[in-house]
């Protein structure tokens, strides 16, 4: 069963992993275009990316442990997954007017939640402290190598980079989907 717990644990942080790199693609070069999108008004840019999410993250934080409970950890973090995706495309494709409305929609809370609950259960309640560490180091690594992404949205446009970045987020997704609660 350890062993067991192991594979599975191991799986859901390469999840985790691919999710947060393009999740972070998209975050940081999203919001140069959410900028852009908001007329290049720094009081609008702040209220849009990052008063309102707070906002909206405050309201609804204490529901996704609530969510997470009735529906499962697994499922609310692959949920969370998939509204990551179609938020990518949104940001690269849709019209510039979604990503602002779009942006303040509090999916983290629910994603949050959800990871952090898989790995407490999916790890043995002794190496619980070394299985958080090592979510923390697989965000922490996804983070750094996201940033090539700004190089990448230079050389291939900041859409087309967006866009791309659905691949990691999807085998994040593919990824989870091999891991059971």
């Amino acid at each position: 069963d350890l062993n067991n717990r192991k594979t599975l644990l191991h799986i859901f942080l390469l999840s985790v992993f691919f999710t947060f790199l393009g999740l972070e693609v998209v975050y940081a070069i999203g919001s140069v275009k959410l900028y852009e999108t908001l007329g290049l008004s720094k009081f609008a840019y702040g209220i849009v990316w990052g008063f309102l999410p707070s906002m909206m993250s405050l309201i609804v934080s204490k529901h996704a442990g609530i969510f997470v409970k009735k529906y499962g950890a697994l499922k609310v973090f692959r949920v969370s997954q998939i509204l990551y995706v179609l938020l990518a495309v949104i940001y690269s494709i849709g019209p510039d007017m979604l990503i602002p409305l779009t942006w303040p929609i509090p999916i983290y809370p629910f994603f949050s939640v959800s990871m952090n609950v898989i790995v407490s259960r999916g790890s043995h309640r002794k190496l619980r402290g070394s299985a958080m560490g090592a979510l923390n180091s697989s965000i922490a690594l996804a983070i750094g190598f996201s940033s090539i992404g700004g190089y990448l949205g230079d050389l291939l446009g900041r859409d087309t980079i967006m866009l791309l970045s659905t691949i990691p987020l999807m085998i994040g997704l593919l990824t989870t989907l091999a891991v059971s609660e």
